[in-house]
């Protein structure tokens, strides 16, 4: 499977598979108020034809700061936290920061990983076996570096964190769940009506465009087409989407669709019924 984007795409035929599964049509409640849209908003409801995903703003990859804060204050309560604690940190905040400033491919991580790597052999090894000046204070720096975990900070920054992620959580249940079949795709708005894309045979591309996203929560992008290569959508931050992906192809290939679907999804509704007027008028003068 590439992880630099992977496509799946219903082949269209005159009449369904034999047999195929058709999956349950779940619409949002249009009655009972609030309370009803809230129940749904965060229910986990999906067959087996059908999958429920989310898409997340950049914040959602915050967590390690967020949770690296708790388990030094938890550390705390019984003793002092380790030193090693605090590179981790430092190291998690180094990844977060770099995860949601720029996509970074496989191919860039693995030239600068690299590149720290013979940075950091250099300092180490020409400092302390040819004396380089520069190299040696650098390998000094390193070698001797020790912090203590700031307790005080990490929780503090948690603690600013925990609630704003709390608030992006609930707004994305409220407002960006998606619910997929073979051949359909609807977003629940909690303050407003709900997108649904038309029935028809669509083109669903899988990308991971930035490893560190993939590394933090194997979170992706879902492009969605129409079968003749239309743009319609792109669902990006999707966490667990690599974990999906099985479910994802077992969906997609499970039932053919009728070609005459495609015509809507282009907008080709007056062609479509012009023809279908002519041929119901030839059929009445026969």
């Amino acid at each position: 499977m590439e992880s630099n984007g992977e496509t799946f795409q219903s082949q269209p035929q005159h009449k369904p598979v034999p047999g195929a599964p058709i999956a349950e049509k779940i619409h949002p409640p249009k009655k009972g108020g609030w309370r009803a849209k809230l129940l749904f908003a965060f229910s986990r409801h999906q067959d087996e034809n059908s999958i429920v995903f989310h898409s997340y703003p950049k914040f959602v990859f915050c967590w390690p700061i967020l949770f690296l804060g708790l388990v030094g204050y938890l550390w705390s309560l019984v003793g002092t936290p380790p030193s090693a604690l605090s590179w981790v940190y430092v190291l998690a905040m180094t990844v977060v920061l770099l995860a949601i400033s720029f996509d970074m491919g496989r191919n860039w991580v693995a030239i600068w990983s690299l590149v720290v790597m013979v940075f950091v052999f250099c300092a180490l090894w020409l400092g302390s076996v040819y004396g380089v000046p520069v190299f040696r204070t650098i390998g000094h720096w390193l070698g001797t570096r020790e912090m203590d975990y700031p307790v005080g900070l990490t929780s503090t920054i948690s603690l600013i964190l925990a609630p704003i992620f709390l608030g992006m959580v609930i707004s994305v249940r409220l407002n960006q769940k998606w619910r997929m079949t073979h051949n359909e795709i609807e977003r629940f708005v909690f303050w407003s009506s709900s997108d649904s894309f038309g029935r028809g045979s669509k083109q669903f591309t899988f990308t991971f465009p930035d490893v560190l996203e993939r590394l933090l929560l194997f979170s992706g992008t879902i492009t969605v087409k129409t079968n003749n290569g239309k743009f319609l959508k792109a669902i990006p931050d999707v966490p667990g989407l690599t974990l999906k992906m099985r479910k994802f192809d077992r969906i997609l290939a499970a039932v053919a669709m009728s070609p005459h679907l495609d015509e809507e999804d282009d907008g080709d509704h007056g062609d479509a019924d012009g023809h279908d007027s002519e041929d119901e008028n030839n059929d009445g003068h026969d």
